[in-house]
């Protein structure tokens, strides 16, 4: 029987790091299926890289939205042969994937760079196998959901978006295409409101007046979250607001990325751009990535944002040479390829990576 290794992704960034994990088991003989939610983002980065994932279930915004479309979720899943006859699952916390591997009897490991995602997290690591995760997160973080009994915990030494960085290469002049200044622009993406999190750690800041401010001195690209935010964001005079879209493509002529999140603040930084994520709560990976010479900035009001973008403004905008310190750190997608198939049976076949 065919060894095959489940990867779960329910974000964009997860599945970049799915899709970076299942090239590592290729190299390694090892067959993968990659698993998603139906939203736009998922579609746009699948067609980019050419792979098609099994897309399953959808993104509730509310609790009981987020609880109805879990289960039905465990159930789509549940139905793919694929996922049956897999071995293990690899996953972000995902509770439908791993609530479903669990009671299938599947190993479980999970990575997870998020401790604040308090509910996936209660809801997920407790089954898990192993925990995957960098050692820039501060000290016990992690150990509020762990069950040492039945819980591996591994470590290392970099952050998710160097898997995808080291692996994907941007589409060139790609700004062009989409009529972007030759002068350069700053790339925005709105917090993710809608995220069990937010509430608690995500915090207040006006993003849609930041965005106004920015564009009186910049064009400002939007990349929105959710189709409110077209409607948001398109009425704000030298905005303009793409659809679905691979993130490094859009890189090579920005100055800046300014983020409610932090996948895109990270990716970029680590490409040397300078970068700000406005989550209220100071990110212990991210502030890991500065101190170690990133130009990734923390700033939670607008008056901090717009204090860091005048300081370019004034001094010139340049990118960071950060080769040196990105071939210091690990790629993820090596370690967790590794970490698996030591575990798995001697029996390999050729990969099939849907």
């Amino acid at each position: 029987m065919e060894t095959l290794v489940w990867l779960d992704a329910l974000t964009p960034k997860q599945l970049l790091l799915a899709y970076s994990i299942s090239l590592e088991l290729r190299e390694r003989g090892v067959g993968s299926i990659i698993t998603a939610r139906e939203e736009n983002y998922v579609d746009a980065i699948s067609k980019r890289l050419s792979f098609t994932p099994y897309t399953v279930g959808e993104y509730g915004k509310d609790l009981k939205e987020k609880l109805e479309y879990d289960c039905k979720r465990v159930l789509g899943l549940m139905a793919i042969k694929e996922v049956l006859n897999a071995s293990v699952l690899v996953s972000y916390p995902s509770p439908s994937a791993i609530r479903t591997a669990f009671g299938l009897g599947k190993k479980v490991y999970v990575i997870t760079d998020t401790p604040h995602a308090i509910h996936a997290h209660r809801l997920s690591v407790p089954l898990a196998d192993y925990l995957i995760y960098p050692e820039f997160l501060r000290g016990g973080e992690l150990e509020k959901y762990v069950l040492d009994s039945f819980t591996k915990k591994v470590t290392y030494r970099g952050v998710d978006e160097i898997a995808w960085i080291r692996r994907i290469r941007p589409e060139k002049g790609y700004y062009k295409e989409l009529g972007l200044p030759e002068e350069g622009y700053i790339i925005a993406r709105p917090p993710e409101r809608y995220a069990a999190y937010y509430g608690d750690y995500g915090g207040r800041l006006d993003f849609p007046l930041l965005v106004k401010k920015l564009a009186k001195k910049r064009t400002v690209v939007l990349v929105p979250r959710y189709a409110e935010d077209i409607e948001i964001y398109s009425r704000i005079d030298n905005v303009v607001v793409l659809e679905p879209v691979l993130s490094l493509d859009l890189y090579e002529n920005a100055l800046m990325i300014i983020t409610g999140g932090a996948t895109m603040a990270r990716e970029a930084s680590l490409l040397g751009i300078p970068s700000i994520y406005t989550f209220s709560t100071e990110i212990s990976v991210n502030k890991a990535l500065r101190d170690l010479g990133f130009p990734l900035h923390h700033a939670s009001d607008i008056d901090s944002v717009m204090t860091i973008f005048m300081k370019y403004e004034r001094e010139g905008w340049s990118k960071t040479d950060t080769s040196n310190i990105i071939s210091g750190l690990e790629d993820p997608a090596e370690k967790v390829a590794d970490l698996v198939v030591k575990e798995l049976s001697p029996q390999r076949s050729p990969s099939t990576c849907s």
